[in-house]
């Protein structure tokens, strides 16, 4: 299943907490990451996204 979230929620290496990132159209998971790639030169450790009801965050695993 691919899901697309307009808000995801970030950690990358050395970070004790998490960030949140938005995008104006809803992205994959891999689009996000892609985009964290190019924006800091590396990839999460770990991504987040919300689900649409307003349910809990769902841990997605990073790509190594």
């Amino acid at each position: 299943m691919i899901v697309r979230r307009r808000t995801w929620t970030y950690r990358l290496s050395g970070q004790d907490f998490a960030r949140t990132i938005s995008f104006d159209m809803p992205l994959t998971a891999q689009k996000a990451r892609e985009s964290l790639i190019r924006t800091f030169g590396t990839a999460p450790l770990e991504i987040w996204g919300n689900t649409t009801g307003g349910g809990a965050w769902q841990p997605l695993p990073a790509r190594r």
